[in-house]
């Protein structure tokens, strides 16, 4: 009997096996792995704990007793419009001047000791600065994020323009392409998926330091309500505030991830 089961065993582990290997077995085990977790994590042994853990049910709950009174879109549009003017500031100059540097390599040669100096130092050191210069309204939160991208891009953009084929613009040139030509066929396709490389990675940095920059120094916004409920020991506040960063960031994220991928087939 005990013989006659291990074939249908081992059947049984290789078609499982077969499933998780597809896409939809392997969104069900990450499933499947998340809610485990969230079990674990609601039923805690020691009850001691639910103070400084809360739960994932009291964080939901929270969660929608939030968008039910308007507070979350209040603050989260205070975030979201810092991080938006500052990453669109820091994506168009680091861009910019990242093609200007690749065109004039001269330029970059006689500025580079400085943008290496700037680029070193801790962005994030500027936000007093920035707060005192800028007071501490929405100014302040969107020149952190600006010149945190900047860089970010700026330097993703020079790679782009450096690992150009020289072998393919001379052969344009040679053809008789004017410098134009060369540029918008040739030069910015291939820049483009360095640059969107650039842009996805400063996402994430967008939001650490408008998340640091609220943290420091502001009235509203994500930042501000997990300083404010940390501030009164409610975890279920702080932990609610933390889910919605995480949504915001994955989901632009691959939203940016997306458009890379349309970009490189038109390529």
């Amino acid at each position: 009997m005990r013989m006659g089961l291990r074939p249908v065993i081992r059947a049984m582990s290789a078609r499982i096996v077969r499933f998780l290997e597809t896409t939809p077995g392997r969104l069900l085990a990450r499933l499947a792995l998340v809610l485990v977790l969230l079990a674990m994590w609601q039923f805690l042994p020691n009850r001691g704990l639910r103070f400084w853990m809360s739960g994932p049910v009291d964080i939901v709950a929270r969660l929608f007793s939030w968008i039910l009174d308007g507070s979350l879109w209040e603050n989260l549009a205070a975030t979201l419009l810092a991080m938006a003017l500052g990453y669109l500031i820091g994506t168009v100059a680091g861009i910019l001047l990242g093609l200007l540097f690749g065109f004039l390599p001269r330029l970059h040669r006689v500025l580079s000791p400085y943008i290496t100096a700037l680029y070193a130092m801790p962005k994030i050191a500027l936000a007093p600065l920035f707060v005192i210069t800028l007071g501490i309204g929405i100014q302040s939160k969107v020149a952190l994020v600006a010149i945190t991208v900047f860089f970010l891009v700026l330097t993703s953009t020079l790679d782009g323009v450096r690992n150009v084929d020289r072998d393919l613009v001379r052969a344009l040139a040679l053809m008789g392409a004017t410098r134009s030509e060369v540029v918008r066929k040739v030069l910015l396709p291939a820049t483009l998926p360095w640059i969107f490389t650039g842009m996805r990675i400063a996402v994430r940095y967008a939001f650490t330091n408008t998340l640091l920059a609220e943290l420091i120094a502001s009235n509203n916004g994500i930042g501000f309500m997990i300083e404010y409920y940390s501030g009164i020991f409610d975890a279920t506040g702080t932990y609610a505030a933390i889910l919605v960063l995480v949504i915001m960031s994955v989901g632009l994220t691959e939203l940016l991830s997306h458009v890379e991928a349309r970009m490189a087939r038109g390529r």
